[in-house]
């Protein structure tokens, strides 16, 4: 149903909408609030796209990106602040196979160029995220960014100290969440567990302090 939406030009967030005329690029109308224009470059609308799949997803997900990458290929802010580009990062490290896949090499290799700078600033800026979840998150992106692209393990380490810094700090001994909110919790949950994957794709095992949060969190989860 969100897939459906999109496809007809309707970009729903937090409630608000805005319809995008034929013709025109999403990214150049005025946002109606600061959470829905954090969404959109945040790629909030990615997964819609890929679970859908199909042709016709398959090209707005790709006429998207280059949109955002012609625009945005260098810092700006807000849309290159560490919290939006780890959640934008994070959508494409785990759906990226839609346009990915049998895509063109250049328009693939202008991606790929994008996302290693923005995960060479992410490494630069990823403590400057607000304090909280979006830390926790954007420390979980930093290493994804190294596991996924693959171009640079001291990336990976330094993304893995971090989440486990994180961890530690955010996680509380009962399982849950130091702000207490569900929501929060199982996003938590969710990037570490899409680090300790990634680390497994690639034959490591993940560090003790990820597998001991991993086990906290889930019983909490349940409860």
């Amino acid at each position: 149903e969100e897939a459906d939406s999109l496809l007809r030009g309707r970009f729903r967030f937090y409630g608000q909408g805005v319809d995008v005329p034929a013709g025109v690029s999403v990214f150049d109308l005025k946002p109606p609030s600061a959470v829905w224009h954090q969404a959109l470059h945040g790629f909030d609308w990615l997964p819609s796209l890929s679970t859908a799949g199909g042709d016709n997803a398959r090209k707005l997900a790709t006429n998207l990106i280059a949109q955002w990458v012609k625009r945005y290929a260098h810092y700006s802010e807000p849309v290159w602040s560490p919290h939006i580009m780890a959640r934008r990062l994070a959508h494409i490290f785990s759906h990226g196979r839609l346009v990915i896949a049998n895509s063109e090499l250049m328009w693939r290799s202008r991606l790929f160029v994008s996302l290693r700078e923005q995960a060479k600033m992410l490494e630069r800026i990823s403590r400057e995220a607000p304090d909280g979840l979006p830390r926790l998150e954007a420390a979980a992106v930093l290493a994804l960014s190294g596991l996924c692209l693959d171009d640079s393990a001291r990336r990976r380490e330094t993304g893995l100290k971090r989440l486990e810094e994180e961890a530690e700090r955010q996680i509380l001994p009962d399982g849950g969440h130091v702000s207490r909110s569900p929501e929060a919790l199982l996003s938590a949950y969710r990037h570490i567990i899409m680090v300790m994957e990634a680390l497994s794709a690639v034959n490591e095992e993940p560090p003790h302090t990820l597998r001991n949060a991993h086990d906290r969190i889930a019983p909490m989860l349940r409860f």
